[in-house]
């Protein structure tokens, strides 16, 4: 038995993301089902369905929005069941929603500062005690902001304001909110709905290179063919159950 316990362990260990056994009911009705998978880093996992087979339930309890019946779920090797969904975000598991969440009436750089974590101004008593430290913090983080938009190309947007922005730059700065962060799994819902082909194209090459960087995303996306070709990973979902889990790369 305690071999099997840690041969587990060590399964955990390797992956980013591991899921034990989760389920979830609503008055009796069961949306997930003893779902069970693993998600290496540096990695896109292609989560596929029809609706109503439990997807969006599923990343609703991998980012702690919703509390699992059963199950463990461990990130980077330690269980986060107990932890809020705030805290699961500064550990590093963010989600980008299908209808991108950006402060439009705040240019684009302000809107990759807005959400920092940790950063020593969010104590009032940090700016009597600390100022130059925030100070410090503020360059950096501006310095990082300026680099997000390089990569995302929104560089000469950044004095824009966020609701000027088209829809595909919208989930561009979105996403550059989530790398502020150094989140390091991110789960994208149908991150290509409603995109010009130049932008769907423009987005599925830069979310390839960051994996190059170490991100890994789970995807949910009804343009599946798209979405398999790109992946290096898919998961199949029908009435609450992982039907297929397969590793393509």
């Amino acid at each position: 038995m305690g071999f099997l316990v840690n041969m587990f362990l060590n399964s955990v260990m390797e992956n980013l993301l591991s899921i034990e056994n989760l389920s979830k009911s609503y008055n009796g009705l069961q949306v997930v089902k003893n779902v069970s998978f693993s998600v290496c880093e540096g990695k896109i996992t292609a989560l596929i369905g029809e609706n109503g087979a439990g997807k969006t339930t599923l990343f609703n309890l991998i980012t702690g929005v919703e509390k699992q019946d059963e199950g463990k779920i461990f990130f980077e090797g330690k269980e986060i069941d107990k932890l809020s969904a705030v805290k699961r975000s500064r550990a590093g598991v963010e989600r980008m929603f299908q209808s991108p969440r950006v402060f439009k009436n705040q240019n684009v750089i302000d809107n990759l500062l807005a959400g920092v974590h940790g950063h020593p101004g969010e104590s009032i008593v940090n700016y009597l005690i600390k100022p130059k430290a925030i100070k410090i913090a503020e360059q950096e983080n501006r310095e990082k902001a300026i680099k997000i938009l390089h990569t995302l190309q929104l560089q000469d947007y950044k004095n824009e304001m966020a609701g000027t922005l088209s829809y595909g730059q919208k989930k561009l700065l979105a996403l550059g909110q989530l790398l502020m962060n150094n989140a390091k799994l991110i789960l994208l819902d149908e991150p290509f709905s409603g995109l010009y082909p130049s932008m769907l194209y423009k987005i599925k090459e830069l979310l390839i290179n960051l994996t190059k960087e170490g991100k890994t995303f789970i995807i949910i996306e009804h343009k599946v063919e798209m979405l398999k070709k790109m992946s290096d990973h898919v998961l199949k979902m029908r009435e609450g159950t992982i039907i297929e889990d397969k590793q393509i790369n």
